[in-house]
């Protein structure tokens, strides 16, 4: 068990993954210049991923809904990334299709997480008395 909760995430580990194959993508365009800046601009994209989910994590879950919703613009932006890395033949097919999974895969988790989240917080303390009354009639 990790001494910060976020680092408990499984989404924030997946998310990890992709900045360490990001920086080691990134290895490879130190001396092109204009693959250089894509590869720092995916970098920083995958890093505001993580970054949003700690975050987010130690705020109330209003607020980390937020945080997740801004981590999936920054995967968003990593697509966008990874396409234009693509077409400039920075990336190969194979380490685009990685890219492209691990993103979908990263951005899937983000959402069961607000969905998750979301349901805590739309359950109001009138939802929870009414809830109470129902299993006391069934009971």
């Amino acid at each position: 068990m990790a001494f910060f909760r976020f680092q408990d995430l499984r989404v924030y580990q997946k998310t990890m993954e992709f900045v360490t194959w990001a920086s080691r993508i990134a290895e490879g365009h130190y001396s092109n210049g204009l693959g250089q800046i894509i590869s720092n601009k995916l970098i920083d994209a995958s890093l505001a991923i993580a970054s949003s989910i700690a975050e987010g994590s130690a705020a109330p879950k209003p607020i980390f809904i937020e945080h997740l919703k801004q981590a999936k613009a920054h995967v968003r932006e990593c697509v966008v990334l990874t396409e234009l890395m693509l077409s400039l033949k920075l990336l190969n097919e194979r380490n685009y299709e990685y890219a492209y999974s691990m993103l979908s895969e990263i951005i899937r988790m983000i959402g069961g997480l607000i969905t998750s989240l979301s349901k805590d917080v739309d359950e109001t303390p009138r939802n929870k008395q009414d809830n109470e009354q129902e299993n006391d009639i069934n009971v």
